[in-house]
């Protein structure tokens, strides 16, 4: 059985309710994520980028800017994230499980709702368990 943060179903519902017919921008999310998900995110300058709900499983997104990114309800089950710089980033409700962080800067990163399970590797190496306290990392206050 995985053991989550935060699962906050009334947050996603309503996050998603808001979410509209596709856009021009909405487009182009979806083009940036299929270049991700074949390319990889390694090094990628994605500051304030709209990733919103996107589905980035197992992208290698070592050593990229995602400062300030919106990765709100994002899929980032066993991703790459060591030494990202994620400052601000917003990942309410994101999938975290299995992901890297080693050395990832997450202060300031929102982590309302978001997954974490025993195989999240945090910053300064060590695993995620249910009594972490993931404010030493600088992250947001829940």
């Amino acid at each position: 059985m995985d053991i989550y943060w935060g699962i906050c179903h009334a947050c996603f519902d309503k996050d998603m309710s808001r979410s509209g017919s596709i856009r021009e921008e909405e487009r182009q999310k979806v083009k940036l994520v299929e270049k991700l998900r074949s390319d990889g995110g390694i090094g990628a300058a994605l500051e304030k980028t709209n990733l919103r709900a996107a589905d980035l499983q197992g992208v290698a997104f070592d050593q990229a800017d995602l400062r300030g990114a919106d990765l709100r309800w994002s899929n980032l089950r066993r991703a790459g994230l060591r030494g990202a710089r994620m400052q601000d980033a917003n990942l309410h409700g994101a999938r975290l499980e299995g992901a890297d962080m080693l050395g990832a800067n997450i202060a300031g990163a929102s982590l309302d709702c978001a997954r974490l399970d025993p195989t999240t590797r945090l910053p300064d190496g060590t695993f995620w368990t249910p009594d972490r306290d993931l404010s030493k990392y600088g992250v947001k206050a829940r």
